[in-house]
């Protein structure tokens, strides 16, 4: 679905079986964002797959010029009614329904006195206006950890990806930023450990920052230093969000009693947001 507010252009993908992505871009990023709508917003359904190769092929195309995405209604379809008014001389018999596409262009540059044209018309539903809060976000909720991530541990992620007939996995982690994953394969007991710690924090780690707690209670906090914080999740949807990292130099990874949650930045500007939500159970 794609949601166009006055300021944000929001991108989701859901499925009740699934994960939740959330991209939000800010209207800074385009050169020109106009949003004319009733109701402050407008809401799309379509098929992601043609979109994501038309901008792969934007992104590969020698001197390119501006992406240019609108929305666009075509030529009217005549629909059959059920009007049992025959006999009426009045076109009552079809309803005009006119079909709305996005449409995507871009100009690319063959030599320096020729260029190719290039334009998409994606067909699209639009959504009404009662669902356009819907699906909503899963939110970040009871977080036991958060890590920082970053293009180093791509390794680590691609190890664990290798292993692709297994279902779960179990992402191992604790406070001074140890982090692992196990998992069975073909019935033997498999783990796979990233070398190094991350940095590891829980939201009571900052807010004992802010407040300056006392050395005993830094004390009492060290003892859950070394206990592990393990989320049981859907590997393919893991090795999914991992994939994020392609695009976010660097990863926030949220471990919440409901699974867990990759959020970063695209290409570090903060107005390009991206959230990855796994459904999954902590199980310790």
């Amino acid at each position: 679905m794609l949601k166009f507010t006055q300021d944000e252009l929001h991108i989701i993908s859901s499925d009740r079986e699934g994960p939740y992505v959330l991209g939000t871009i800010g209207k800074v990023n385009f050169e020109r964002y106009d949003v004319v709508a009733h109701t402050g917003m407008i809401g799309l359904d379509l098929n992601v797959e043609p979109v994501f190769q038309i901008l792969k092929n934007f992104e590969k195309a020698n001197g390119r010029g501006e992406l240019r995405m609108k929305l666009q209604r075509g030529e009217s379809l005549d629909e059959p009614t059920n009007n049992s008014n025959s006999g009426s001389n009045n076109n009552s018999g079809s309803n005009k329904r006119k079909p709305v596409f996005l449409v995507i262009a871009y100009t690319e540059n063959i030599t320096s006195s020729s260029e190719l044209s290039h334009s998409f018309m994606i067909p699209v539903n639009l959504v009404k206006r009662e669902l356009l809060e819907i699906p909503s976000a899963p939110g970040l909720r009871d977080i036991k950890l958060i890590l920082d991530l970053n293009d180093t541990v791509t390794s680590f992620f691609n190890r664990i990806e290798r292993y692709r007939a297994i279902e779960t996995l179990n992402i191992v982690t604790n406070r001074l930023g140890e982090m692992k994953v196990e998992f069975q394969d073909e019935g033997k007991r498999m783990s796979i450990k990233w070398k190094d710690n991350l940095e590891a924090y829980t939201p009571n780690d900052v807010e004992s920052q802010n407040s300056q707690t006392s050395g005993d209670q830094d004390k009492d906090n060290d003892l859950n230093m070394i206990k592990d914080i393990i989320v049981r999740v859907n590997s393919r949807w893991w090795n999914a969000g991992s994939k994020m990292l392609e695009l976010c130099p660097t990863l926030q990874l949220f471990i919440q009693h409901a699974g867990c949650v990759f959020s970063g930045n695209v290409y570090n500007e903060p107005s390009c947001t991206l959230s990855y939500y796994i459904a999954g159970k902590l199980i310790n």
